[in-house]
C-alpha cells in the first residue's frame, strides 16, 4: 500500500511541475487543482518539493516553480 501511495505522489509531483512549466512557472493553486482534478489537500508539500506555495495580496495562494528545478534538468 505504501508503494502505491508513493507512486501516486511521485506522479502528482511530476504533473504539478509540468502544469507550472506550461504556465510560465506560476499559477494560482485553485487553477492547478482544477486542471489536475484534485483538491488543495492533495498537493504534496515538503522540503525541496519543486515549488513554493505563496500567499498573494488577494489572499489566494499561488504555486511558484522553484528555479532549482530548471537547473537540475540541464545537467
Amino acid at each position: 500500500m505504501i508503494v502505491k501511495k508513493d507512486l501516486f505522489k511521485n506522479s502528482l509531483v511530476d504533473s504539478i511541475k509540468t502544469v507550472l512549466k506550461e504556465h510560465d512557472g506560476e499559477l494560482p493553486e485553485k487553477e492547478v487543482c482544477k486542471i489536475l482534478g484534485i483538491t488543495s489537500l492533495d498537493i504534496p508539500w515538503g522540503y525541496n518539493i519543486g515549488w513554493a506555495k505563496c500567499l498573494q495580496i488577494n489572499q489566494e495562494f499561488n504555486l511558484i516553480l522553484s528555479k532549482r528545478n530548471d537547473n537540475e534538468n540541464q545537467t
